[in-house]
């Protein structure tokens, strides 16, 4: 939603129809999950919760300080491997293998 507000990019009407139906499915297993409550309150584990913060906050780090060593390339010229990166996060193999022209996606590779 910020993308397309801020930014103002347009973004294929295909590929929103692709994260909508996996959007579905995966609503629909949710909903018919079937687990019997814990007779005991849940409690937070607050020493893995930081630890695993630490740990991404760490290696985000040092990504971004070596991100010359890990060939990392802007998208920003390439709008077809810019829409690829949107829906990286709904399919991964769909970002790095399909090239849809009628979608406007080129798989980044």
């Amino acid at each position: 939603m910020f993308i397309a507000l801020i930014w103002k990019f347009d973004f294929a009407p295909f590929m929103v129809l692709i994260m909508a139906i996996l959007n579905d499915g995966t609503i629909m297993t949710i909903s018919k999950d079937r687990v019997k409550p814990s007779p005991q309150t849940d409690s937070w584990k607050l020493m893995e919760i930081f630890a695993t913060v630490e740990i991404v906050t760490v290696m985000n780090t040092n990504f971004l300080l070596l991100r010359d060593k890990f060939g990392v390339r802007s998208l920003r010229h390439s709008p077809a491997e810019m829409m690829a990166a949107l829906y990286l996060q709904v399919a991964t193999a769909l970002a790095v293998y399909a090239n849809w022209s009628f979608a406007r996606i080129k798989g980044m590779g």
